[in-house]
């Protein structure tokens, strides 16, 4: 190999074979310095992308629930065009008192006094959701009076750990809680909101107090705040939406075509007479006809 060879070899050496990295002080502290900005960068634009695709993937309502209707038995009113008949009467004689109810509710007929809607709220984000208030956006209408059934059975009330009030056919009622210190009813929202992590769950129980002279379809609305964004939620399904009216006065009977006492008042239901509350039931309802048992 000639002298100009080996030189023109040289070059080629060196650069195939570099310096290491660490050979090269100013290299190596920028490589550094580059790899910890790396570092951090990842560290703050992952949330970044993170909750950018959350805020895509994620789906469905903020919180998703479960509603379940309580109602109890009461009074019941049929409209003027569903009226009984002797043989209809008879027949509820031997059904218990909910299978009466029952079978009247198939003719139109609206049972009176409150309902109870058991809640089962649950978080549907990955950042925490707040539920701020609660709204009646029931739709009513005047109440047909055309038959009235005196049942004897007033709604139950059952003592539950999370109890809400709420007033139906007024939408600028606010919910409310019963307070053990006052003995009266306070507002509930806003002094108070309910959160909710990702999966978490919360029973609440709505008493709906129906509204004098209204028969209404129940519905209520759940504001619930999600990043700063209001997001309105109904929670009574349509085919959950069981119709409400309030129980009749004494006063309001003689606007009825017809009035009866049974249920748990009398086995055989009899028409009723004045002031018929003031009465002995064994009078009204008549030997041998005393309540089922």
């Amino acid at each position: 190999m000639s002298s100009s060879d080996a030189q023109n070899s040289k070059p080629k050496a060196a650069a195939n074979n570099p310096k290491p990295l660490w050979k090269r002080p100013v290299s190596w502290a920028v490589a550094i310095i580059l790899a910890a900005l790396a570092a951090s960068l990842t560290d703050v634009i992952k949330p970044i992308i993170t909750a950018g695709i959350n805020q895509i993937t994620e789906t469905g309502d903020p919180v998703a629930f479960r509603t379940e209707v309580h109602q109890g038995a009461g009074d019941v009113t049929l409209p003027p065009d569903a009226s009984l008949s002797g043989e209809d009467l008879a027949a509820l004689e031997p059904m218990r008192l909910q299978g009466q109810i029952e079978s009247l509710k198939k003719r139109g007929a609206v049972v009176a006094g409150g309902q109870t809607l058991m809640v089962t709220l649950r978080g549907n984000r990955t950042d925490p959701v707040r539920v701020t208030d609660l709204r009646d956006a029931s739709a009513c209408t005047g109440l047909r009076r055309g038959t009235l059934l005196r049942m004897g059975a007033p709604m139950p009330y059952e003592d539950l750990s999370l109890r809400i009030g709420l007033q139906v056919g007024d939408s600028s009622s606010e919910a409310k809680q019963w307070d053990e210190k006052s003995l009266s009813f306070r507002p509930y929202f806003p002094d108070k909101t309910i959160t909710l992590k990702k999966g978490e769950e919360q029973v609440i129980n709505i008493d709906l107090y129906p509204a004098a002279g209204k028969v209404c379809r129940p519905q209520v609305q759940m504001t619930v705040i999600h990043r700063d964004q209001k997001r309105i939620q109904q929670l009574v399904p349509e085919s959950q939406q069981v119709p409400l009216m309030a129980s009749e006065p004494a006063e309001a009977e003689p606007r009825y075509s017809r009035v009866y006492i049974g249920g748990n008042f009398c086995r055989k239901f009899v028409a009723a007479p004045p002031d018929w509350e003031l009465v002995n039931k064994e009078v009204i309802c008549g030997p041998g006809n005393s309540p089922p048992r």
